[in-house]
């Protein structure tokens, strides 16, 4: 099997004809031969039946460098090896439009990484507010609604005893687990007071690490801002 990408050398290490996918060719004495052969001959049979050929393979590998581009050399400027043919390369300066074309595709791929990143953090923070929070279609009305009576409750000096009919939501509560609406709203301000200070954490870590990585200027510094988030553990 002779290995494609390869190129074709002659007895003056002179380089021809680049194949870089097994295709039809004809031999230097004019016989023609399908593409099947690159896959049943060797190198050595290759010679054989081309006289003063050689399949080589093609060793293409351009170079890179900042503000550059890589620019293909003529094949007579290739570096002829054994076994091998090297593609040769000249690095040249990026045009002006070049540069800007290539700074607005940078521009645009931080765009779309940091979008990315703060959804990723928004989305895990919602994830931890769900872990005390019961996340169903509707409850936050719910909760707003029971928070509104601990406000009034507690406005009005957290009496002891109070009227279901101006309590609803503790009534009901109250009526399910044999305690007075009073106890109710009482343990709803405990568990008000708790979340509170854990939402404000978890905001605060959310924001804190939006704003890492809408300052981050590269691709590596918006994952380390991404994967910087540290939020509350309910366990």
């Amino acid at each position: 099997m002779i290995p494609i990408p390869c190129v074709i050398v002659d007895e003056s290490n002179a380089v021809g004809r680049v194949f870089n996918w097994p295709e039809d060719f004809e031999g230097p004495d004019g016989v023609r031969h399908p593409s099947a052969v690159w896959a049943s001959w060797t190198p050595d049979g290759f010679a054989e039946r081309c006289p003063g050929w050689t399949a080589r393979q093609l060793i293409d590998e351009a170079p890179s460098g900042t503000g550059k581009r890589a620019e293909r050399l003529p094949q007579d400027q290739w570096r002829v090896g054994a076994n091998a043919v090297t593609v040769a390369y000249e690095l040249v300066d990026l045009t002006v439009d070049e540069l800007a074309a290539q700074a607005g595709i940078a521009e645009a791929a931080l765009k779309n990484a940091r979008a990315a990143a703060v959804a990723a953090n928004n989305a895990a923070a919602g994830r931890v507010r769900e872990a005390y929070l019961t996340a169903v279609p509707g409850q936050e009305t719910t909760y707003a609604a029971k928070q509104g009576e601990v406000a009034r409750w507690v406005a009005e000096g957290r009496p002891a005893d109070v009227n279901p009919e101006f309590y609803p939501w503790a009534g009901d509560r109250a009526e399910l687990r044999n305690v007075t609406a009073a106890d109710v709203l009482a343990e709803w301000q405990t568990v008000t007071n708790g979340w509170e200070a854990i939402g404000r954490q978890i905001e605060k870590e959310r924001e804190r690490v939006n704003d890492m990585i809408a300052a981050s200027g590269s691709l590596a510094d918006i994952e380390a801002a991404r994967m910087s988030a540290v939020y509350p553990s309910s366990s």
